[in-house]
């Protein structure tokens, strides 16, 4: 083996060996999603934990494969996923903490 991917076999330990929790995430989130789907307003956004579930499956699956680079690319695109959908969820907390505000002034400015 060269030394290179030796090196790189070794850093990738800590995550081939997290392989179970990746997977235990991915499953618990699809099952959210289906969860989600049984609410209206869940049946809106259920898409979102289903594909951050199966990103996931993906990144277990090619971890146990040995299809490290194809791994790296699905862990990748969850966590970029979930870094868009916080930004997504800020801005809605403080539009909501915006009109909680001006709300109330706005009626009283009306009387």
């Amino acid at each position: 083996m060269h030394p290179a991917q030796d090196a790189n076999a070794v850093a990738l330990q800590p995550l081939v060996r997290s392989v179970g929790w990746i997977r235990f995430l991915g499953v618990m989130s699809i099952i959210m999603g289906v969860f989600a789907v049984l609410s209206i307003w869940g049946i809106l956004i259920a898409w979102i934990p289903i594909w951050f579930g199966s990103l996931l499956m993906q990144t277990a699956n090619h971890l146990d494969n040995g299809t490290y680079y194809q791994g790296m690319e699905s862990l990748a695109k969850s966590l970029k996923l979930q870094g868009i959908l916080i930004i997504i969820y800020i801005a809605i907390f403080v539009l909501a903490i915006g009109l909680a505000i001006a709300l109330p002034l706005m009626t009283k400015l009306a009387e």
